[in-house]
């Protein structure tokens, strides 16, 4: 777990699309879940929409970390990954992530 959290590797390409694949996998499963276990027929509603806010802080979070695995792979600035958090803007920075080719060192 530490090698995933932590920000100081940079993360290739297949690696970033396959752990934002297996992060948003979990989340919503977990999600999907808590929703059909704590339905309102168990009166549990509302826990499970808390359940699901917490599940959804924890992803963002870890998103953001990969994120910035990925930029310091690109040698790109780290605030950029705020683009993340952008309405429609999100899904065209993955794809730029995705395609962008690292900086070769000298």
């Amino acid at each position: 777990m530490d090698s995933v959290l932590s920000i100081d590797k940079p993360l290739n390409r297949p690696g970033f699309f396959a752990s934002t694949l297996i992060t948003l996998w979990v989340s919503g499963t977990l999600g999907y879940f808590s929703f059909k276990l704590l339905s309102p027929h168990h009166h549990f509603f509302p826990l499970a929409i808390f359940v699901c806010i917490i599940v959804g802080a924890v992803t963002a979070g870890i998103l953001l970390l990969l994120t910035l695995r990925r930029l310091r792979d690109l040698q790109w600035k780290g605030l950029l990954s705020v683009l993340i958090w952008v309405p429609g803007v999100n899904i065209l920075w993955y794809a730029l992530l995705l395609i962008a080719a690292p900086r070769q060192s000298a």
